[in-house]
């Protein structure tokens, strides 16, 4: 084995790298040695330091700020991205799932892989770990595949940094080896790659004394981390955020053979796109990584925690299934992280998302139509002031309204006869044994809509926080004794206020919604619950439940090695408990679905510490329960493990199921109409966006020709997205994308509804398997319009993923596409619509790299393709064009553009008026 190998050569070439990259501070190479892992470099990182992210204003907003990580360990590195021959051996291995790149053939050459997802990366790491007699970093319970074999979906996957093992660098670690490997100018980029792969260690980026070769070009990497907000601060042993977020988003490093070496950085942290988990293209490959992380620091919307781990331990068909509908949701307090989060059963994927606030919240629960969460400041059973909030129900806790009043602690939800959705609350949660102290706190309820509190009223005196009956009979609380208040239907009528359960120690009593008034509480292994239940069993070792009357009706053991704690009853159905059960050590290691109709269990979710769930149902709408239509595949246009394509088409697909009879106008095309269409600002039409990102001419005419001319009866207008330096693409790998999904094989089937389109299809759509509440509504801004965050056409030497002389050389792709926008022209003609092409403003400084927009061209190529285009009006009338972009020398400024090749929400309204202009002038 070679010696250690000094990072010598390093330093005599580190001045140069300093000079011609874009790193931003003064960095000393790591050490370098020969690994005792075949084909591996073994980092000395212990004790060093590495920047992540930058400090450039211009730069986007996931790279800021600038955080330093520290490392108390070395690991190994790949020299270079793995091969496809190395690949290869692996899926032929027999130490990887069945069907895994089944199309997979051998490959002699040494390209690196690509097309391949995390998950396969993480199926690859895992078959080589156990090849060489290791324990898997990586855990999982499902494999899923695609059509092409690759892996799209791990259920229930697990980090284990503590393994040693093969796996995924993280973003540190790729980042710290790269500041002594990184020279775009030298790599195979762009400009040196012909815009295709490379064998790897073909060209190096460093000198030819460095083991490790293609840090910067050939292909993007994969890295370990999920995608999140950096902090200010210095982390130490830094693996990622400890989750995606509610896309679900992953980190790639490194550019590639698409990137103009102007545009790649160090620091940069995707693609193009949305990057997750399932995402793949061709030039997107990994390495891997060797050894354990000790002591792991994962961040939390920008804060260190030790990481909360969730682990999911019911998929959402199971909890459907029991619960009789497909909307469910369960919100509970992490103790670890201190947030509250939620599971909606009935999004894609399934995950856990943390809301991000720093606010104390206990006892939530799920408003009535499951978009609200509200919860207190203060614990049952502890005195002190304590503060009643309302909030979305969605990652950003967005719309937070507080109940001013001196104090207000447990809230619970109520709909009321005349139809007023109220919270009802006390003004103590403090222990209720001394009946003074109990009597001298009172019960409150308090009317909730729109997001606004009305005007406090009391109920009666007593803190009864366990609940209220529908018709006010019967209002329990315990926090100590099992307190009843009885009341009669009517005010005239007397008021008995009792104690139950024979005046010993109760906690947990949670009233019934479902009308028949039963209560569920826990006890401390008191004697009427053990003669009631025949059993010796200690706190909380036992879920009981009595009758409106207060005779105990029932008794639930917890499972073996558990106690129960913070038991609710479970929405409005009849006969379900949520739970969170405590293991031996003290801690409410999972949250379990108790059906009392026969005692079983459903454990729903693992973690640390997990407190006071809540969880929510609401029956399916009667037009869907009846409906004759496949529920499981009609307008189901999302799967689990759908990518960002998929999931922005649900939305739209939504949307269109909704306004499809109304709706006059319609936008289509590439996330530059998705961003920059505005249909609430278009006046003269009613109109919807269905664009989404990546959007090509192959989709576009799929839908107007399936969806949008025959399924509109109101259509007067299409806006179609013109994307020139796009046409270099035949976009067939659209069927990649959607053959999978089940609604639009269910529309194919059905002869896209030729027919008729059944009335319930609407309510259909909205009741199908959707996305979370807060990416979705970054899709459905203004019907369809993309919301849009970031400012500016950022950097000053804007993004380019295209050649410019793509055109000069072939012409093929061209006019595949030209085609297409013929057919689209055709079929809009036969009923009348008018298509309005529209060549959407990109950054002015792409004329200072003589390009045309972000994927190429030149300048006369692109007059040649827009006479052309524009020339079609000959053969179609109804086709107008609007440049928007007039080769960089448009009038849009710095503020209206979200980044190099979209506007914003500003821009988008002024490219609005401008479209809505020329659609007035053609019709005078």
């Amino acid at each position: 084995m070679e010696k250690r190998l000094q990072a010598v050569f390093l330093m005599a070439v580190f001045f140069c790298l300093v000079c011609c990259s874009n790193s931003e501070t003064f960095f000393l190479p790591v050490e370098e040695e020969t690994s005792d892992r075949g084909g591996m470099v073994l980092v000395r990182s212990f004790g060093r330091n590495v920047t992540l992210g930058t400090e450039n204003e211009k730069a986007p907003p996931d790279v800021h700020p600038a955080m330093k990580v520290t490392f108390d360990y070395d690991f190994s590195i790949s020299s270079h991205e793995v091969t496809r021959s190395e690949y290869y051996s692996e899926v032929v291995s027999g130490r990887a799932p069945d069907g895994w790149m089944k199309d997979m053939t051998p490959d002699s050459g040494n390209y690196p892989i690509s097309q391949v997802t995390f998950f396969d990366a993480v199926l690859y790491a895992n078959a080589k770990s156990k090849g060489d007699r290791l324990d898997a970093v990586y855990t999982y319970d499902e494999v899923v595949l695609d059509g092409d074999g690759n892996c799209s979906g791990l259920g229930n996957i697990a980090f284990h940094p503590e393994v040693n093992g093969y796996r995924l660098p993280t973003e540190a670690e790729w980042t710290i080896v790269a500041r002594s490997h990184w020279n775009p100018e030298k790599c195979w980029n762009l400009e040196r790659s012909g815009n295709s792969l490379h064998e790897v260690c073909t060209e190096r980026n460093a000198g030819e004394g460095s083991a490790i070769c293609d840090m910067a070009g050939n292909v993007m990497e994969w890295v370990n981390d999920w995608k999140g907000a950096f902090t200010d601060g210095e982390v130490s042993n830094f693996v990622g955020a400890n989750d995606g977020g509610t896309m679900g988003e992953r980190v790639l490093k490194g550019g590639s053979f698409h990137n103009a070496a102007s545009s790649m950085r160090i620091y940069s942290r995707g693609d193009v796109y949305t990057v997750t988990s399932s995402t793949k293209a061709t030039h997107v490959g990994f390495r891997l990584a060797y050894g354990a992380i000790p002591a792991p620091t994962w961040l939390s919307g920008g804060t260190p925690v030790a990481k909360s781990t969730y682990s999911l331990q019911a998929k959402a068909q199971t909890v459907q299934e029991k619960m009789g509908t497909r909307h469910v949701k369960l919100v509970f307090r992490d103790i670890t992280s201190k947030k509250l989060a939620y599971v909606d059963y009935g999004a894609i994927p399934l995950a856990v998302v943390e809301i991000k606030d720093t606010l104390e919240a206990y006892h939530p629960e799920l408003s009535p139509d499951g978009k609200w969460v509200a919860f207190c400041t203060g614990i049952e059973g502890v005195s002190g002031q304590s503060s009643v909030y309302v909030r979305r129900l969605d990652a950003a806790g967005s719309d937070l309204a507080r109940l001013d009043v001196e104090s207000a602690a447990i809230p619970r939800w109520k709909v009321l006869d005349n139809g007023d959705t109220v919270i009802v609350y006390v003004t103590s949660a403090a222990n209720n044994r001394d009946t003074a102290v109990f009597k001298a706190a009172s019960t409150w309820q308090v009317k909730f809509s729109r997001g606004r509190f009305g005007i406090p009223e009391k109920l009666f005196d007593g803190t009864y926080h366990g609940g209220i009956s529908e018709d006010n009979s019967l209002a329990v609380t315990g926090a100590r004794l099992f307190r009843v208040r009885k009341a009669g239907g009517s005010p005239s009528d007397s008021v008995q206020e009792e104690t139950w359960y024979n005046g010993e120690q109760v906690c947990n009593v949670s009233l019934s919604k479902d009308g028949t008034d039963r209560s569920l509480f826990l006890d401390f292994g008191g004697k009427t619950g053990r003669d009631f239940t025949s059993a010796n069993y200690g706190v909380h070792g036992m879920l009981l439940v009595s009758d409106k009357a207060g005779n105990l009706v029932q008794g639930i053991p917890a499972p073996r090695g558990y106690t129960f704690d913070h038991t609710e009853w479970a929405a409005d159905n009849s006969g379900f408990v949520v739970t969170s059960l405590m293991n031996s050590e003290g801690s409410h290691s999972k949250i379990s679905l108790l059906d009392t109709s026969d005692s079983s269990f459903v454990n729903l979710l693992g973690g640390d510490d997990l407190w006071h769930p809540s969880l929510w149902a609401r029956p399916e709408p009667k037009a869907v329960a009846e409906s004759e239509l496949d529920l499981d595949s009609a307008c189901v246009y999302l799967t689990s493990y759908a990518g960002s394509r998929a999931r922005i088409m649900k939305v739209k697909m939504d949307l269109f199921w909704k306004y499809r009879e109304m709706a006059e106008a319609v936008a289509i095309g590439s996330s530059r109409s998705f961003s920059g269409f505005d249909p609430r600002s278009f006046s003269s039409l009613f109109a919807i966006n269905l664009s989404y990102s990546s959007q090509n001419l192959t989709s576009t005419e799929y839908f107007v020709r399936n969806y949008i001319v025959p399924l509109m009866p109101k259509l007067k207008m299409i806006v179609l997205s013109l994307d020139f330096d796009r046409w270099d693409t035949d976009g067939r790998d659209f069927q990649k994308y959607f053959s999978a999904i089940p609604g639009y094989q269910y529309d194919k089937n059905h002869g896209f509804w030729a027919d008729g389109v059944p009335p319930e299809m609407a309510q259909i759509a909205e009741n199908s398997p959707a996305l979370d509440s807060s990416e979705a509504f970054l899709y459905s801004f203004h019907r369809g319009l993309y919301f849009s965050t970031t400012t500016g056409w950022g950097e000053d030497t804007p993004s380019m993923e295209g050649s410019i002389d793509w055109y000069k050389k072939s012409k093929k792709k061209f006019e595949y596409n030209l085609g297409l926008l013929k057919t689209v022209l055709d079929i809009a003609k036969e009923k009348g619509v008018v298509v309005v092409g529209v060549v959407f403003p990109q950054s002015p400084r792409y004329r200072e790299k003589g390009a045309w927009g972000r994927y190429g061209l030149d300048e006369s190529s692109a007059d040649e393709i827009k006479d052309i285009v524009i020339g079609l009006y000959s053969e179609f009338p109804n086709f107008i064009v609007v440049d928007l972009h007039e080769n960089g020398l448009h009038d849009f400024e710095y503020g209206d553009f979200a980044n190099e090749d979209h506007l914003n929400l500003v821009g988008a309204t002024k490219a609005t008026w401008l479209i809505e202009n020329h659609w007035k002038t053609l019709l005078h």
